[in-house]
């Protein structure tokens, strides 16, 4: 993986032995000891997850997929701003699509090294118009939303505010919800206790427990359940057997759409 902590592009070889030990070759230009440290929380290395597999133990949903899956993190983004274009690209469209628009992006943006795209940084986000993103595959409406969100929010400063001052700033722009928040609070800024409420994968799961359609209040009651843990349960529960199973229409009466790679995308933003 490639990333840069200020003016300093790094290369990183990351492997895992049988034991869990994580080991890595780092390449950085200039200060090895930021880019490790960068590195440590890209990984959450040092994420104790141990009170969250306690709370599940005896939970019918978690507690053995847990057990059998302590060392689980989500990975997150070397930069707040490139959760933010994974949020805005995964609105509503198959993980493919959204692929294909984050990859865009990143292509117009034309930084790199050592071969590869560079995580996008605030700075990059906005030098692309609201064309350039429509061209890259955003509606009008998103790209426009997503070009005010980059000019008037210091993204990478989310890392520092509390969970309701994250989720409420991010909720005050148009067309980001709460799925979209819970995208940037997890892999941006490295929260677990905000969840990734809406994402189709919960609600088909939330269907299948209730035994009728569901809705996104449906899938936030869910995750309720596992406060203050919400965003790490919710990369477990979308891996649950219940949550590829289709046996419910959408509450809003059309069949949920799986993505080739069998994963959902969100109902709303």
């Amino acid at each position: 993986m490639v990333f840069d902590t200020g003016d300093n592009p790094t290369h990183v070889h990351v492997g895992q032995r049988r034991s869990g030990e994580v080991i890595a070759r780092i390449d950085a230009a200039r200060d090895s000891e930021a880019a490790l440290h960068h590195l440590r929380f890209i990984l959450a290395v040092d994420d104790d997850t141990s009170p969250f597999a306690a709370a599940v133990a005896g939970d019918a949903l978690l507690g053995t997929r847990v057990a059998t899956a302590r060392g689980v993190r989500p990975l997150r983004t070397a930069t707040v701003s490139h959760a933010v274009l994974q949020a805005f690209a995964g609105q509503l469209i198959t993980a493919r699509e959204a692929k294909l628009i984050e990859r865009r992006a990143l292509t117009r943006i034309g930084r790199t090294h050592r071969g590869l795209m560079l995580p996008p940084r605030q700075d990059d986000l906005r030098s692309l118009t609201v064309a350039d993103w429509v061209a890259c595959g955003l509606s009008p409406k998103r790209a426009s939303a997503l070009g005010r969100l980059v000019r008037h929010v210091d993204l990478e400063a989310l890392r520092n505010e509390s969970a309701d001052g994250l989720r409420g700033r991010l909720l005050r722009e148009r067309m980001v919800g709460p799925w979209s928040a819970g995208v940037v609070a997890l892999h941006g800024a490295g929260r677990y206790d905000i969840g990734l409420v809406g994402d189709l994968n919960l609600i088909r799961l939330s269907a299948n427990l209730l035994d009728r359609p569901a809705t996104e209040a449906d899938s936030a009651e869910l995750l309720g359940r596992y406060d203050p843990w919400a965003g790490l349960a919710s990369s477990h529960l979308m891996a649950h057997p219940l949550a590829r199973e289709r046996r419910h229409r959408r509450a809003d009466g059309r069949p949920p759409r799986a993505t080739p790679d069998g994963r959902m995308r969100t109902a709303r933003g």
